[in-house]
């Protein structure tokens, strides 16, 4: 009796809600993730939803080893599909790009596919280069002023930036090599090439500021990663999205003061 009688504690009853929801919430991102692997028709997008769907059921009619079950076999499976998936996004993209190169019409599906993978990118990049994170994020809401400020000293730790302000230079750009993932200067350069230097001194403080327009060229290639596998990103068709007014471009002003 005194075992039963803790088994049925309100505690263990919230906790039991709390994994849950938790649950719930992982199958529901899951779910987003590889529906949005469907918008570029990627075989991984669609065996995954069934796998998903699937544990699911099963989780609710037979028990949750099922669902993580089915998760471990869809983590396998993803790592196996992974380059021939890939492989299939790369052909997509230059086809989509022929296409708007041509003055066609992307379909509703397609521009959700490339919406998509602004937020894939926003997210996954957030880890490594929050600043990107940021500003490709904030692409999708407007802004009535067309400016976003953010208080940050990050761009201080670029050897461009500060032989920019060194030398009193308004301007600072990087080529698209600095883009490659490891580069030391690759944080920056995604998040500001170019951007705009200006400099304010009080009897109290030093600031330095610089500014970015954020906003996709219409056909530029970054190659962020080489190795293991190549791994490429088309800014133009996110340039068709602003266009279509699906992204939003504006002017992201970094700055940060240092106390005398």
């Amino acid at each position: 009796m005194t075992l039963n009688t803790a088994k049925n504690t309100p505690k263990n009853t919230i906790l039991k809600k709390i994994i849950s929801i938790v649950i719930v919430f992982l199958i529901f991102l899951l779910f987003t993730i590889y529906s949005w692997l469907c918008t570029w028709n990627i075989a991984l997008g669609y065996i995954g939803l069934a796998i998903i769907i699937i544990g699911a059921v099963l989780w609710r009619k037979k028990s949750v080893i099922f669902l993580f079950s089915s998760w471990v076999f869809l983590f396998l499976l993803t790592l196996i599909l992974f380059i021939p998936s890939l492989k299939c996004y790369n052909e997509k993209t230059i086809d989509y790009m022929h296409r708007i190169d041509k003055g066609e019409n992307l379909t509703f599906k397609e521009k959700v596919s490339i919406y998509g993978l602004n937020v894939f990118m926003s997210v996954a990049a957030y880890p490594i280069y929050p600043e990107v994170s940021k500003e490709n994020f904030n692409l999708l809401f407007k802004t009535e002023s067309g400016e976003r400020t953010f208080e940050s000293d990050f761009f201080m730790k670029s050897q461009e930036i500060k032989k920019g302000f060194k030398n009193y230079s308004t301007k600072v750009s990087w080529s698209s090599s600095k883009y490659n993932m490891g580069n030391p200067e690759s944080r920056f350069a995604l998040a500001l090439n170019p951007c705009y230097l200006s400099y304010k001194e009080t009897n109290t403080y030093k600031e330095y500021t610089v500014s970015v327009k954020v906003k996709y060229a219409k056909k530029t290639s970054a190659v962020l990663l080489k190795q293991p596998f190549k791994l490429v990103v088309e800014e133009g068709l996110f340039n068709y999205l602003q266009k279509e007014n699906w992204l939003h471009p504006y002017t992201a002003i970094w700055k940060t003061k240092i106390l005398k």
